[in-house]
């Protein structure tokens, strides 16, 4: 049991040590060169805007959804947005 604890301790020492970068990310990658992304997202859903509370705050959201159906998705995203609009913050 001992030599357990003492692993244990010694793990947890080790996983808590700071963790330094061996390379810069500037010494890795082009930070002017342009990227080109592309693909399809299938399942995914999102809702991205802003709106004013009731008590005149500027509130921003972002809401993502995955795997979930698209029309339950546009239920959950509008539902999030109408309380926030019909929120009050102080």
């Amino acid at each position: 049991m001992r030599g357990f604890c003492a692993a244990s301790l010694a793990a947890v020492l080790w996983c808590s040590a700071p963790v330094a970068a061996h390379h810069s990310f500037g010494a890795e990658y082009d930070v002017n060169a342009p990227i080109t992304i592309t693909g399809t997202l299938t399942g995914v859903s999102n809702l991205v805007g802003y709106c004013q509370s009731t008590d005149g705050h500027l509130l921003a959201f972002a809401i993502f959804t995955d795997g979930i159906s698209v029309s339950a998705a546009h239920r959950f995203q509008d539902h999030i947005a109408i309380t926030l609009a019909g929120s009050q913050l102080g």
